[in-house]
């Protein structure tokens, strides 16, 4: 965190906070408190109060502060179901790098899911919040980016292909992974031509972890650390399958394993039903997204416990076998990717 920013944030919110929130009252006491990479307040006046969150930040994928305003404020007013489970952004101040969002109360996704483990959540209502997490995604990738005033920008993932048979051939995945997985070109032949061309990209959330999204009191969900970047959608279901994946890394048994293998069943099947547009390309694209989002995922955890190499090698590559088996119809695996089987054949 910027300290010099945290020791003058008080006086800069009694000073600026009632024009660039549009509030009803001039706040004349400020308590803050830091949090991670973000400041929780409470502004005050008399009986009036507004608590509000205020994230620092200079750089976002889409293109500077004023354009992450605009489009997340459009897509919310476009999208009604999107706009319930989406922080709203209150202001910003572009020349401080500030963003002002409204302070959400809930649980976060990860607790929510951890307790499923333990037994401690009932089994529906992880399927009824990742069902909308689902309808999140399949309607932000639904709209054109040129709908909202960005154009498509081609990105190298022919170097991602390269990278991704790079992985597979490494001895230290090889050794975990069956022959017939060690090379993807069958995969590949299910691949649209062109593959790459811009026409397909859309508009994606980044960094879509299960501890950035809250569930409110009353259920809804809500996605709070926000931003957007260009992409294929594959990517994006990909990451968030993978970010589910690894919710089962501390608890890597036969049990937990089919935990995780049913939320992502429940995501891509409500994904896939709830796409207004062919999810076809979707499907065959995420047969490739996945395996590279995945080692992608390990090398990064890799790199910061190479002591646990032999287990990581393991226990990524014990999920690309399930993928790839699945995608098959082996009976080794439970059907958990039934809505991208339906899209496939």
């Amino acid at each position: 965190m910027n300290k010099s920013l945290v020791q003058d944030l008080d006086n800069y919110l009694l000073l600026h906070s009632q024009r660039i929130l549009n509030l009803s009252f001039t706040p004349t006491e400020v308590s803050i408190r830091p949090h991670e990479t973000v400041w929780f307040a409470n502004l005050r006046s008399g009986d009036e109060t507004r608590d509000l969150v205020v994230k620092e930040q200079s750089k976002y994928g889409v293109g500077g502060l004023e354009s992450l305003f605009s489009v997340h404020c459009q897509l919310r007013k476009r999208i009604p179901f999107v706009s319930d489970r989406t922080v709203e952004f209150l202001g910003i101040d572009s020349d401080r790098s500030l963003l002002f969002l409204e302070a959400v109360q809930g649980l976060s996704l990860t607790e929510l899911l951890q307790r499923s483990f333990r037994q401690r959540a009932p089994a529906f209502f992880a399927a009824e919040t990742l069902d909308q997490l689902a309808r999140v995604l399949s309607a932000v990738h639904d709209l054109e980016p040129t709908d909202l005033g960005l154009a498509p920008a081609l990105r190298p993932y022919e170097e991602l292909r390269i990278d991704l048979q790079k992985k597979l051939e490494d001895p230290a995945i090889s050794r975990w992974l069956p022959a017939r997985y060690r090379r993807l070109d069958s995969f590949y032949r299910r691949l649209q031509e062109p593959l790459w061309d811009e026409s397909s990209e859309r508009l994606l959330f980044a960094d879509l972890q299960p501890k950035n999204i809250l569930v409110r009191p009353d259920g809804r969900i809500c996605l709070i650390d926000i931003d957007y970047y260009l992409g294929r959608p594959a990517w994006n279901l990909a990451g968030t399958l993978v970010n589910l994946d690894l919710l089962a890394i501390r608890r890597p048994t036969g049990p937990s394993l089919r935990i995780t293998a049913n939320w992502k069943r429940i995501l891509v099947d409500s994904y896939m039903a709830t796409l207004s547009s062919d999810g076809r390309q979707i499907a065959e694209e995420l047969v490739f997204f996945y395996p590279w989002s995945l080692l992608r995922l390990y090398r990064q955890h890799l790199q910061r416990r190479a002591f646990m190499k032999p287990f990581l090698s393991w226990f990524y590559c014990r999920l690309l076998t399930y993928f790839f088996s699945e995608l098959e119809g082996r009976p080794e695996t439970a059907p958990y990717y039934s809505g991208l089987k339906v899209a496939l054949d």
